[in-house]
């Protein structure tokens, strides 16, 4: 199996279409990945060196061949789905590195604001010796960092607690905030479109809105609702599409079409629940409607949470009753800020761009967003 010869590689367990966008506007890097998520979108791969390594033993074969790689960004410590592969990643860098008598600096952007580790204790002797194992993998994956970046407060809050002093001594908060995005030319919103992007599942509150879907389209005549994904509630967003006429269903469309949609919704619902093993971080709807100028309804489940709520967006607890959804959704609808207004509060630069900048100079200096 061969390596890049580029002297930057980003090894990321699963592969994401957000990845491919952000490649192309960053400096040359390889991509180095262990499978292609569901939103995963092969257009988008243009012009970059893609390297699938689907097991821990592929991932260290090819970045051991990598013999001119100089800085290798890693998954974060607190992603236990990748652990293995990223340790083999990051292993095969040091001793490579160390053999041929160079330094490869490890860099790392998280964003985990949930410590799987504050869990109950596991009930089987098989689940417990997993669980040692994670934490040890983790703390050692930390220790050998050189420099992370944190996307949000709450995942900084996170991992100081739970590392403490193993952190490297270079880490930034940079917010994990988007600019307005290219495709805007001029104010496109009109009417009170509701939207949802994202996996139709309950762990991102699908099933919320499809019960509070006709309350809201009750108290808002003017209300259409556009879904857009995929998921194991697609059954029942099929059927609510094929009763009501205000609803338009589009599964898996390609990213041109969900901008577009975006350009001319109103309010983003994501309704985020947490589950045993995951926790909304940030949200990748959440930062593509706020490039598009559109409000926000989601919980408190969000690392962006705090600066939602502070920026005139609706977030409310997990658990709220349907009546505050409705309400909250509502309130969005009717009297969210103009486009303008939201673009107006986000960053000059995009956060994660701004956070590569600074993983990646020499200087460590961090940049920071407005």
């Amino acid at each position: 199996m061969t390596g890049t010869r580029q002297k930057c590689a980003r090894a990321y367990w699963s592969l994401r279409s957000a990845h491919l966008e952000r490649a192309q506007e960053l400096p040359d890097a390889a991509i180095i990945y262990g499978k292609a998520n569901y939103d995963f979108d092969e257009s988008l791969a243009v012009d970059l060196e893609l390297l699938h390594a689907p097991s821990a033993s592929s991932v260290a074969q090819v970045v051991r061949a990598s013999r001119e790689l100089e800085i290798l960004e890693v998954n974060e410590p607190l992603g236990l789905d990748s652990l293995p592969w990223t340790l083999a990643a990051l292993t095969a860098a040091r001793v490579s590195a160390r053999l041929q008598d160079r330094r490869v600096r490890v860099v790392s952007y998280a964003i985990e604001n949930r410590d799987p580790f504050e869990e109950a204790t596991a009930s089987t002797t098989k689940a417990r010796v997993r669980k040692v194992l994670e934490r040890m993998s983790s703390r050692h994956l930390v220790k050998h960092i050189d420099r992370i970046a944190f996307g949000t407060d709450g995942s900084a809050a996170t991992y100081r607690r739970r590392f403490a002093n193993d952190l490297p001594d270079e880490t930034t908060v940079i917010p994990a905030l988007p600019t307005t995005c290219s495709c805007l030319t001029s104010p496109q919103q009109s009417g009170q479109q509701l939207i949802f992007v994202g996996a139709l599942t309950t762990r991102k509150g699908f099933d919320v809105l499809l019960r509070c879907w006709p309350a809201i389209a009750t108290e808002l005549p003017n209300a259409t609702l556009v879904i857009i994904g995929k998921g194991v509630l697609e059954p029942e967003a099929a059927t609510l599409a094929a009763a009501d006429p205000r609803v338009r269903l589009l599964i898996d469309p390609p990213r041109e079409a969900i901008h577009e949609q975006l350009r001319f919704s109103n309010t983003l619902i994501l309704m985020s629940q947490r589950t045993n093993r995951w926790r909304e971080q940030v949200g990748l709807p959440i930062v593509e409607a706020l490039a598009h100028g559109v409000q926000v309804v989601t919980t408190t489940e969000t690392g962006l949470a705090d600066w939602l709520s502070e920026h005139g967006h609706q977030t409310l607890a997990p658990d709220s009753t349907d009546t505050e959804v409705i309400a909250a959704v509502v309130r969005s609808l009717q009297a969210a800020p103009a486009s303008d207004e939201v673009l107006a509060s986000l960053p000059l630069i995009d956060g994660r761009l701004a956070a590569d900048e600074w993983l990646f100079t020499s200087s460590g200096l961090p940049t920071q967003p407005r």
